[in-house]
């Protein structure tokens, strides 16, 4: 798991992005999760998801080492399972 961690931690250090920018998107993040949390939780974990899933496949992670393989195929599954239940929760209001 500290290989996955340490793969986006890489990838977000490479983008360099200011700690303010960071804040606001938060602010506007948690103003949004007020207002309708169901919504903002399913389109927020659909940017983390894809964003992280992009990020391991399309690093040079070698997928033979360790138990690589299965970190990266169980975070999938977890995350697509609860991107599914956010649909849900969205059909359901």
């Amino acid at each position: 798991m500290e290989t996955l961690l340490a793969v986006w931690e890489e990838e977000w250090l490479r983008y360099d992005i200011d700690q303010l920018y960071v804040m606001i998107g938060l602010i506007i993040v948690a103003f949004s999760a007020y207002r309708n949390w169901a919504k903002t939780l399913m389109v927020s974990w659909i940017v983390v998801y894809l964003w992280t899933m992009i990020s391991l496949l399309s690093s040079d992670l070698d997928m033979q080492e360790g138990m690589n393989v299965v970190w990266v195929c169980g975070y999938g599954l977890l995350g697509f399972v609860f991107l599914a239940f956010c649909y849900y929760m969205n059909l359901r209001e």
